[in-house]
């Protein structure tokens, strides 16, 4: 019910208790002192009422600890804990009367005990009572802290579950749509892209349960994907990577780069005589993709699913958007990096 620190402070609490109500007659010891007056020091007595306040205290903090058990049942709890305390304070009250009368009636007067007595009792119930309340009110937030959490981690496993599932058949389907045109062009060359290809499938199938990979693995499935893209345009696109190799274990999202550049060939001209060119750099610990702009005169379809699915994987794994700059002759972006 409670965990081993939680129990400890429940004792220390109670032991507190007991010496703040009990210590305090350790001042008739001092001779004229006030409650001289009406008790005269006996360690055996003081002793006694300590351990018999003890007794309650902790009582008291398993009677209230045991409320959890009814917590689907507001009102038989709060019944059931009334009327154990009660009982506890009956019990406490005539076990402390029982010992006080039959073994140091003689030296305080009855009167004076049982007003004291009980004013301990029932300030030491209330106490832990406020105690135990504390604990059980942490002990509940915490709770549904963690089940918020498991939750909150719940919902972000599948919402990138989906978005990876989302990034994969659009990138296939449209290398399976370059690859029927080139074998109708040039079967060797066709060769080489299903073997490239194959290798992009490969690095999908081993990386479809991670969601941060090092740069090098990006940077070398890249290498595949842009062996395709040339087979396609040949000089029509030129791709500049300047990357120094102590960032190459950094990490960014799984399949970040290669919609970055297919997001550019498929909104810009590529020719020969136009070339498109692209750049990969950092800047500090920030991973920069731009490329020129050379606008198609049909434009391209597109509703911008591949940067927001990227800008929403790197918000959920990285705690970080992307920054997207666009000026008339380029566009830029900017990948968080977790160096």
């Amino acid at each position: 019910m409670f965990s081993p620190t939680e129990k400890k402070l429940v004792w220390y609490t109670a032991l507190f208790i007991t010496l703040a109500f009990n210590g305090s007659k350790l001042m008739a010891l001092r001779p004229g002192a006030f409650i001289a007056q009406y008790w005269h020091f006996n360690g055996y007595e003081l002793f006694c009422q300590a351990v018999l306040n003890l007794a309650v205290c902790i009582a008291a903090a398993y009677i209230n600890m045991r409320y959890v058990q009814y917590g689907k049942k507001p009102f038989t709890g709060i019944v059931w804990v009334v009327a154990a305390n009660t009982g506890l304070l009956v019990a406490g009250f005539f076990a402390g009367m029982l010992v006080q009368v039959k073994f140091f009636g003689d030296d305080t007067p009855l009167t004076v005990f049982l007003g004291a007595y009980i004013l301990r009792l029932v300030a030491s119930q209330a106490l832990m009572g406020i105690l135990i309340k504390i604990l059980l009110l942490i002990k509940e937030n915490n709770r549904k802290d963690k089940e918020n959490e498991q939750l909150r981690n719940a919902y972000l496993n599948a919402q990138l579950q989906l978005l990876k599932e989302e990034l994969n058949p659009h990138f296939f389907f449209n290398a399976l749509s370059s690859l029927s045109s080139i074998v109708r062009e040039d079967p060797q060359k066709a060769q080489q892209y299903i073997s490239h290809l194959s290798k992009m499938f490969r690095y999908s199938l081993n990386r479809q349960e991670k969601s941060l990979v090092t740069l090098k693995d990006e940077l070398t499935m890249l290498d595949s994907y842009l062996a395709l893209q040339k087979m396609r345009l040949e000089d029509g696109l030129a791709v500049n990577i300047n990357i120094p190799q102590q960032y190459y274990n950094s990490k960014l999202p799984y399949m970040s780069l290669q919609p970055l550049l297919e997001n550019a060939v498929k909104h810009n001209m590529a020719s020969a005589g136009a070339p498109l060119k692209a750049s990969i750099f950092l800047e500090g610990d920030i991973l920069v993709v731009e490329n020129n702009i050379q606008p198609l005169r049909l434009p391209a379809e597109g509703n911008g699913t591949g940067l927001a699915n990227l800008n929403e994987r790197c918000r959920i794994l990285m705690h970080q958007e992307i920054a997207i700059e666009k000026t008339p002759d380029k566009f830029v972006v900017k990948l968080p990096l977790q160096v």
